[in-house]
């Protein structure tokens, strides 16, 4: 059935929406990316934005709902603001569940991927155990799990990087001892798509859960079936404020770790952050994630083709291209090393934002090349055409 959003629900009667922009001194921004004059003085003004996986710029809609919460706690006082909002808060956990194709009692709602990956592993039972664990998984996520390793007895059973992406190099690792399998939906750095669903449906002990990091693909491809605990952040893909995260577990994975979805869930959390997050997940859910999805490639395609006209450009992005399914709207250039430098230096000038991926620190166990410097390109809806245009001519420089 398709997704009809909620009628809008008025979050401060005090103020008519007109008025909004006039309330004590504050500006309302006239188009993307415009400040107050007085704001942030010095600060370098950005053209094309270019960093949807590291932060997708929400949308004037969301940043709206922002502004007008917090007038309204201006206003009314943050209890009685909370209580005007507390129909949209009730629908946002709805709306998370949708996104993720579950119920609403099995999502928790908090601030970021790691915050609930933690929290989930924390509650698993280890001791003794294995992990079979993704060569992509998040590097902090690797870090603490080497940390409490030892004094665990826990085993990490990390995949090679060549069968990663064959479930049966999965299957062949599965024994009594697995406590879960640990893998993100899309990677980081160059947008890898694992084939969550083949890899969930692999027979496995009944103790045994798949837990899935899904921070790069919420909001642009379609999540994996049978997942166990699935974490996410609202602030890539979606377009949601920062600190803003879902968490959904699965019966088998709350009866595992002794806990609903709601235990996890941190007691205190920012009112007008969640409802930005609301008004973001409204987009996705109206627009629909296989169309976004759609939207993004054939954004993405121009980026390729642009850079495709430079062979030294062309060479670069061939290189930088996993082998594998990658996800919509990502792309990745494999540049040397030795022309770094002075290519962040032409995209600073040029005023766009990209991403310089450190995969020694967010992937150290996906071994890509040291002699190299990816550089992550991440368009999302609001980009186009020109603005490839220009990230190909800043580049060839």
């Amino acid at each position: 059935m398709p997704y009809r959003p909620a009628a809008r629900v008025e979050a401060c009667p005090i103020r008519r929406a007109t008025d909004l922009g006039k309330h004590k001194g504050w500006t309302l921004p006239a188009r993307r990316g415009s400040l107050p004059a007085t704001a942030y003085k010095g600060m370098a003004r950005m053209t094309i934005y270019l960093n949807a996986g590291g932060h997708g710029l929400p949308s004037a809609a969301t940043r709206a709902r922002l502004l007008t919460h917090a007038r309204c706690e201006a206003e009314a006082g943050s209890l009685a603001a909370l209580s005007m909002a507390e129909a949209e808060l009730t629908q946002l956990r709805a709306k998370a569940a949708r996104l993720v194709g579950t119920t609403p009692a099995q999502v928790a709602l908090g601030h970021t991927t790691s915050q609930f990956w933690l929290a989930a592993i924390a509650r698993l039972p280890l001791s003794g155990r294995r992990l079979l664990i993704a060569p992509h998984e998040w590097g902090n996520h690797l870090r603490h799990l080497r940390h409490v390793a030892p004094d665990l007895g826990l085993r990490l059973d990390i995949l090679p990087r060549d069968e990663a992406l064959d479930p049966a190099a999965w299957a062949a690792r599965m024994d009594e001892d697995v406590a879960a399998l640990l893998l993100p939906q899309v990677t980081s750095a160059q947008g890898l798509v694992y084939p969550g669903t083949r890899i969930a449906a692999l027979p496995r002990p009944e103790q045994t859960l798949v837990i899935v990091d899904a921070a790069q693909s919420l909001g642009r491809i379609e999540v994996p079936q049978g997942w166990d605990v699935l974490a996410g952040t609202a602030r890539k893909w979606l377009r949601g404020p920062r600190a803003t995260a879902l968490l959904a577990l699965s019966p088998r994975a709350s009866a595992v770790l002794g806990v609903q979805a709601a235990g996890l869930e941190p007691m205190d959390a920012n009112v007008a952050l969640r409802l930005g997050m609301a008004a973001a997940l409204d987009q996705v859910l109206t627009m629909g994630v296989t169309q976004a999805g759609a939207r993004l490639n054939d954004i993405a395609a121009l980026f390729r083709r642009a850079l495709g006209r430079d062979d030294r450009l062309a060479g670069w992005l061939a290189a930088g291209t996993p082998a594998g399914e990658q996800a919509p709207g990502h792309i990745t250039l494999a540049v040397p090393a030795s022309e770094r430098a002075r290519l962040a230096q032409a995209l600073e000038r040029a005023g766009i934002v990209a991403k310089w991926p450190d995969p020694a620190v967010e992937e150290p166990q996906a071994q890509l090349n040291p002699g190299v410097a990816l550089l992550r390109i991440t368009p999302h809806l609001d980009n186009d055409a020109a603005e490839a245009e220009a990230l190909a001519a800043a580049l060839a420089g």
